[in-house]
């Protein structure tokens, strides 16, 4: 909105802005309901035609980056706009005359507003406002005691015009938002109030738009149940490294911790910070944590390739191969491993017909009968550590007998359920057949030249037996596996299998060297089951051989539920209290019900915090619920009384020095409180009193009836000051009661300095308190009669001061 505007200077200041963290609000104002708010309270000397304050869309409330506007959306606002004598509700314009007609010094003001039970307050609005007149300007209060006195939050709310730039007058305000953190006394109290104070001194500069404040909220971080996270010391591993997991995760303590490990052994767990899982294979790999609270609130972290597992250098096994010495070989052909290696002749006498970057050895001439060995080296990439070499002993053969079977298996002794592969190496000819037999094996037969991985499921020694043929001629040669059985393995637990919840027991593997449990459990070492499950044991023997065992166990309640709570009894109409869960048993879940007299009504939280709108006696029922789904209820009731009332009279004008009377009377028995407790008061327990203010006061009346519960309404007390100060003509300090003291006369004075001289100019005395004045003696020696000079230096209450000089004489 539009104002007369005749002069700007202008100061922009810097604003804290909205967080974007989850929050619930506490306390909400959009001004477009029942009117909550108490608005133009007078603070000080105004003009006949004050600035105030309005709520109305005469200053639509809208969203922050939008222009100001009339009622376009409709939304109310609290704003500051001109007297009604003078053009009434413009939206958030105010006028100046020069001439001290629109002074104006009015608080608005919010109820009371319960915060029990809540901390981490922040206090959100979005506004316009002028630019920093230094003179007009709106001020954020906050108060801690329901308005009885207010502490400062922001000294000057200012906001830009529409286009982003510091108004000068011609544009309209840009609605932002702002927010103040709100300092710990306001936590957990039933009556802070927020407050806007706007002033302005009627000079003739005027600047719009004037304020304007909507959407008033106080929030605190949003509750809402865990918030799953992990870590672990390392990501990056070496295939077989085996790494613990710490849960990280927030808002607890947790009913369910469930852990599932992609490509990880094992590849669950419900501990809550796992320990050994062990990564296998190469690759990247998702972690995934779900944590579930006692109110049954689940959260779930996923992390895909969280976990890069690195491949070890391997250049595979091994191995030996005919050549003839008619012929070339490829020694890549013989590598088992990952590749990527490099060659190096190792022979005592080399052949001289190798080639390393080639890996390729010449046979032709050579000499039947002769040994030569190569080296593959695979080198290692971090974090795995350590080089890889597979030995090669190749044997010059001569061919001129013809074809010959041969091949090599990876490995020749290996454990039962093992797969291992095989390369054909023929020679003395070119075969075109080949015939496996795999006595024990999976698959038991193949007619490929290299058959892939083939696995052995039964303990013994089993033979291998690869027919050649090159269409004309066969040949057929055998190798035995050994494959070892795995160790029979045992898991015992140290308790029977049916425990108690919470109860703790160890479980203990058998029957081979080492032993690695799922579900995060360590051999040997106690921990408490979470839930009834199976836990499976895998031991390892000497050979590296492994086999598995389970242990079940199953969860029983040996400690049945009693349900209890408790809770403050003696409360009023609008009060907030706690109710404290008291169960017994281990509870993981609560239904409580306040009887219909409460917000809310009904709660599923462990310890909920319940304000009463109504009195009566209400039955109280909570019924809280174990992981087994066994149950308990109890009942109690609570009275809330009512609120009293009372009323405070006679706002009132008086002159400074004079005595105003301060009236009130509560609903029935009880006791009073008028404050601020100052001098000012001559009861301040009496329902009724006088007061003898120096300045404007607001006093309050406190009161508190039998059941405990409080009113509260205030008086007004208007100090007309007039300015009267001086120095008696003449005192008598002769001892006989009357005018033997020469004091400072006058009301208001807020610091003075009186001196006193004799005929000779010596000081003979100096005071600086009202209350203290001469006593005609200087050096502990009465003064003789005569006429004494003072000069007078004060300041009044009102900040205005001076200097007076004078004469008294002293009488004897």
């Amino acid at each position: 909105m539009k104002a007369k505007v005749l002069f700007l200077l202008l100061i922009l200041i810097g604003l804290t802005q909205r967080t974007g963290h989850s929050q619930t609000v506490i306390y909400s104002e959009d001004f477009d309901g029942a009117l909550t708010w108490t608005i133009n309270t007078i603070l000080g000397p105004e003009g006949p035609n004050p600035n105030r304050w309005y709520i109305s869309c005469q200053e639509d409330g809208l969203a922050p980056g939008a222009c100001g506007t009339a009622c376009i959306a409709s939304d109310a606002s609290l704003h500051v706009s001109t007297d009604p004598g003078i053009a009434g509700d413009l939206g958030a314009a105010y006028f100046e005359t020069g001439f001290s007609i629109t002074d104006a010094n009015r608080r608005a003001s919010s109820p009371d507003i319960s915060t029990i039970g809540q901390t981490n307050l922040t206090l959100n609005f979005d506004l316009i406002g002028m630019g920093g007149n230094p003179q007009d300007y709106t001020e954020l209060f906050y108060s801690v005691n329901g308005g009885v006195s207010w502490v400062s939050l922001a000294p000057t709310l200012t906001t830009l015009c529409c286009g982003s730039v510091v108004c000068t007058g011609a544009q309209q305000g840009l609605w932002q938002n702002n927010s103040y953190p709100l300092p710990v006394a306001c936590e957990n109290i039933p009556n802070l109030r927020i407050s806007f104070v706007w002033k302005n001194v009627d000079d003739g500069i005027a600047t719009d738009p004037s304020i304007a404040i909507d959407d008033v909220e106080i929030t605190t971080p949003t509750v809402g149940g865990p918030t799953a996270s992990f870590s672990t010391p390392i990501t990056t591993i070496c295939v077989g490294t085996c790494i613990d997991f710490t849960n990280t995760s927030t808002g607890g303590p947790f009913t369910a911790t469930d852990w599932t490990f992609t490509g990880g052994t094992p590849g669950t767990s419900t501990a809550n910070n796992p320990t050994g899982i062990c990564y296998n294979t190469a690759g990247t790999y998702q972690v995934e944590l779900s944590v579930t609270d006692g109110g049954a609130m689940t959260d779930v972290q996923t992390t895909p390739g969280y976990i890069t597992v690195v491949a070890p250098p391997n250049a595979g096994a091994n191995g030996a191969s005919n050549l003839c010495n008619n012929t070339t070989l490829n020694l890549n052909t013989l590598v088992s491993g990952s590749g990527g290696g490099t060659w190096a002749e190792t022979s005592g006498t080399p052949s001289g017909q190798f080639t390393a970057g080639t890996g390729v050895l010449d046979g032709n001439g050579l000499t039947p009968g002769n040994v030569y060995t190569f080296d593959y080296t695979v080198l290692a990439t971090a974090p795995c550590v350590g080089n890889d070499i597979a030995t090669f002993t190749i044997t010059i053969v001569d061919c001129s007998a013809g074809l010959v079977a041969s091949f090599t298996p990876s490995q020749t002794t290996i454990c039962q359920g093992q797969c291992i592969t095989f390369v054909e190496n023929s020679f003395g000819g070119t075969p075109t057949g080949w015939n496996w037999l795999f006595n024990g094996g999976t698959p038991p037969t193949s007619a490929s030249q290299n058959p892939g991985s083939v696995c052995f499921n039964t303990a013994g020694v089993q033979a291998v037996v690869l027919t050649v043929t090159d269409g004309v001629t066969f040949d057929d040669t055998t190798i035995n596996i050994t494959v070892t059985p795995g160790p029979t393995v045992t898991g015992t637990s140290s308790l029977p299998s049916p425990i108690c919840a919470g109860d703790a027991i160890t479980l203990t593997g058998g029957g081979a060297v080492t032993y690695t449990w799922d579900n995060g459990v360590i051999d040997g070492v106690p921990f408490t089951p979470l839930a009834s499950t199976n836990y499976t044991v895998t031991g390892t023997d000497g050979s590296g051989c492994t086999g598995t065992a389970v242990v079940m166990i199953t969860l029983t309640n040996c400690q049945p539920m009693l349900a209890g709570f408790s809770y403050n009894d003696n409360i009023c109409v609008n009060d907030c209290i706690t109710f404290t869960d008291t169960t017994t048993g281990n509870p993981v879940s609560w239904a409580w019900d306040f009887g219909g007299g409460a917000s809310p009504n009904t709660s599923t939280d462990q310890n909920p915090i319940v304000c009463f709108n109504s009195a009566g006696t209400f039955n109280i029922q909570l019924t809280a619920t174990d992981a087994f789904g066994a149950n308990s209820s109890t009942t109690n009731s609570i009275s809330v009384f009512d609120v009293p009332t009372v009323n405070a009279t006679l706002d009132s004008i008086i002159d400074i020095g004079g005595m105003a009377e301060l009236l009130s009377t509560g609903s029935g028995p009880g006791t009073y409180l008028w404050t601020p407790p100052s001098g000012d008061i001559d009861c301040d327990t009496c329902s009724s009193t006088f007061a003898r203010p120096e300045v404007n006061t607001t006093f309050t009346v406190t009161f508190s009836d039998v059941n405990g519960c409080k009113a509260q309404d205030t008086v007004m007390i208007l100090v007309n000051f007039i300015e009267g100060i001086g120095v008696p003509q003449a005192f008598s300090p002769n001892g006989d009661g009357n005018n033997d003291i020469l004091f400072v006369k006058g009301f208001g004075i807020v610091s003075m300095n009186f001196a006193i001289y004799n005929q000779y100019g010596q000081q003979v005395f100096e005071s600086s308190d009202q209350n203290i004045g001469w006593d005609g003696k200087f050096r502990t020696r009465d003064e003789n009669p005569g006429v004494f000079v003072w000069v007078l230096e004060y300041t009044l209450i009102n900040g205005n001061g001076g200097i007076l000089k004078g004469n008294t004489t002293l009488i004897r």
